[in-house]
């Protein structure tokens, strides 16, 4: 999770807020500032140059500051909800439990009080909750905390027609094969299809269905490669049954069943030979020197990771693990779960699968240990119940065993390298 900080000038005057903003890939920021700042925060991250001179007169920040790189490529952003606080330490609180949380669902659930733990005056998180908001000189700051998975401006280009391009935010997704592609950018580019090429995938149905593949020119970050593309499976966002909590939450946000316009899989990322960084939210030139590096096993970008009980390390075991940016946390097999005895983290809130009949259902999220190239962080494990992805990779002798995500990557301090097929380690 990364996180902004902006110093502001206190006022006992202020009313302050926790406060949500949403991006359209469902992407979050979670924050705290005088309720009155809050509109100047939203502009200022849609990258309003003059955003900044319109701050309430408490906060100290230059009319000049840049608005952050990260949250650029996600505009633009809009304030999903914010709650007014009795004071900034009361803010912090809050926004401690909501930066806790993954994913648009949880967090808003979190700043709604339905998901936070019981405060007290000897609670060791309301202890620590300046913390977890990256307090660092008493409460002359203004937090921010960012939530998503790793999106790219990628320019699609016609192959022999160059000239004809468009610029598309794409998701960056080690657990697909190809790129996908809106139908209508794909026609508007004038793309050609593969001839007898295609490629199946499965619906949200459980139907396998064919689908073209197009030749396609990629240029991200000034690095050019060839590779193919596929329509983007838009589902009908009309489904049978009555309205879910989840449907509620779409509706009310303008969300559809597909929030990407593009997907950068595995082997287009292969053929631009950029890495990709979890951590920063980035893809970056392969680093030169000072590298620690585990190599894919099996037909796709799978490794072998430890993963145990957080307090209770002998309580282990190894398996099997899609590398996935475009999951967000670890997933394992709910037997996995059983062996190390994980317990249930009740902060969270459940985690929400779709099944292949079309069903939502919800499963709890626990945590665990994980262990890769030295490395060991705390996460969020969430049993396997989605489908595969309609294109992820698959293995003919073993099904996978986990899925090794966006954030647990992070959390890591791991490199993904599709070209070299390897994960990397840069040390200082």
């Amino acid at each position: 999770m990364m996180t902004g900080v902006v110093s502001v000038c206190a006022s006992r005057d202020a009313i302050w807020a926790a406060y949500l903003l949403v991006s359209p890939t469902r992407s979050s920021i979670a924050g705290v500032a005088p309720r009155n700042a809050i509109g100047p925060l939203v502009a200022w991250h849609n990258g309003e140059e003059d955003a900044l001179a319109a701050l309430p007169a408490c906060c100290n920040l230059s009319p000049s500051t840049k608005s952050p790189p990260e949250t650029a490529v996600l505009r633009p952003w809009r304030l999903a909800e914010a709650q007014d606080c009795r004071s900034a330490e009361d803010a912090r609180y809050t926004l401690a439990q909501v930066a806790r949380a993954s994913g648009f669902r949880a967090r808003l659930a979190a700043l709604r009080g339905q998901f936070s733990a019981a405060r007290g005056e000897n609670n060791e998180e309301h202890l620590a909750s300046a913390e977890i908001a990256g307090q660092t000189g008493g409460m002359d700051m203004m937090d921010w905390h960012l939530d998503g998975l790793t999106y790219v401006a990628v320019d699609f280009c016609n192959s022999r027609d160059v000239r004809r391009r468009a610029t598309v935010r794409a998701l960056v997704d080690t657990g697909s094969t190809e790129c996908d592609l809106k139908q209508e950018v794909i026609e508007r580019l004038g793309l050609l299809k593969q001839p007898g090429a295609g490629s199946l995938f499965e619906t949200a149905a459980g139907h396998t269905l064919a689908t073209c593949l197009y030749d396609v020119a990629l240029v991200v970050s000034g690095v050019e490669a060839h590779a193919r593309v596929s329509p983007v499976d838009e589902a009908d966002d009309d489904s049978e049954g009555g309205d879910t909590d989840e449907d509620d939450v779409d509706k009310a946000f303008g969300f559809g069943a597909n929030t990407d316009d593009a997907v950068l899989g595995n082997a287009a990322l292969a053929f631009l030979g950029l890495v990709v960084d979890c951590r920063s939210r980035q893809l970056l030139p392969p680093p030169e020197q000072h590298i620690f590096a585990m190599p894919f096993t099996g037909p796709g970008p799978h490794v072998l990771i430890e993963i145990s009980h957080p307090t209770d390390p002998a309580r282990s075991a190894i398996v099997r693990a899609l590398v996935d940016t475009g999951s967000t946390d670890v997933d394992v097999s709910q037997s996995v779960i059983d062996q190390l005895g994980l317990e249930i983290d009740t902060r969270e809130a459940p985690a929400q699968f779709e099944t292949a009949g079309g069903i939502t259902i919800e499963a709890p999220i626990y945590s665990a240990a994980i262990k890769a190239l030295g490395r060991e962080a705390v996460v969020r494990v969430s049993p396997t119940e989605a489908p595969e992805e309609s294109n992820a990779y698959s293995s003919d002798d073993a099904e996978n065993e986990a899925l090794l995500g966006h954030d647990a990557l992070a959390a890591l301090g791991l490199l993904v390298d599709c070209r070299n097929r390897q994960l990397l380690v840069v040390q200082p």
